[in-house]
């Protein structure tokens, strides 16, 4: 049997955490019992996005990378039967999942902003905006569209972009803001990142590990399973 991949999706985000896969079209044994042994195996990721980044560095060779455009591509390899577990945004009916984290939302703004200077914000401060969004089809994106649409409010979108270090860039240049999850691009001293205070509302975006209902997982998917659940798992319902 041929062993399928691991990804990650990261709404869009996905903008991630590192992420592990196991495949190989090779039979061998691999025993997985800490990250480490996860090094030499394939790792599915959101181009772009940190998932992409971090994994990229914990690999031995750039060909153990599997890059899908969107998290809509990756979720949808996952129910083709292309890979066998993702980290998702989303939950789905056909899919079997658990909580391993959730990432709060901030705003990020260029350090001059009128807004740099402030503890926290709510949507009332940055709803006139410029904003940098990402794509259509990511879970970040669905997201901020939600919460405009639910407040009856035409979001001012000046860039679209592919991913959370691209809305950063843009941020620096002072081409506007952009809500993103905590990544490591955010460690610059040109852009201030400040928390979002809504109240009756969560900003964050949770991510889930799924894998499709009924299928009978290879040992090794199992043991990859079971690793992320043991050190990342917030809930197992």
């Amino acid at each position: 049997m041929k062993m399928k991949k691991l990804t990650g999706i990261v709404l869009a985000a996905a903008c991630m955490v590192s992420l592990a896969g196991c495949g190989s079209s090779e039979k061998k044994e691999v025993n997985v019992e800490k990250p480490e042994d996860l090094k030499t195996l394939t790792i599915g990721v959101q181009q772009g996005t940190t998932g992409d980044i971090l994994s990229s560095e914990q690999v031995e060779k750039d060909s153990q990378m599997k890059r899908y455009p969107k998290g809509s591509t990756a979720i949808q390899a996952l129910k083709n039967g292309k890979i066998d577990l993702a980290l998702t945004t989303t939950r789905n009916d056909w899919a079997d999942s658990i909580t391993v984290m959730k990432q709060p939302l901030y705003l990020a703004v260029p350090l001059g902003h009128p807004l740099a200077k402030q503890s926290s914000v709510t949507f009332a401060d940055y709803m006139n905006e410029p904003h940098i969004v990402l794509d259509k089809g990511t879970s970040l994106r669905t997201q901020f569209d939600q919460s405009f649409r639910e407040r009856g409010v035409i979001p001012n979108i000046v860039f679209e972009v592919h991913g959370c270090d691209a809305a950063l860039q843009y941020v620096a240049l002072n081409f506007g803001v952009a809500i993103l999850p905590t990544i490591p691009a955010m460690k610059t001293e040109r852009i201030a990142i400040i928390p979002i205070a809504e109240s009756g509302k969560e900003f964050v975006r949770t991510v889930y590990l799924s894998w499709v209902k009924g299928d009978k997982l290879l040992p090794v998917v199992q043991k990859v399973r079971n690793l992320i659940t043991e050190k990342f798992a917030i809930s197992t319902i």
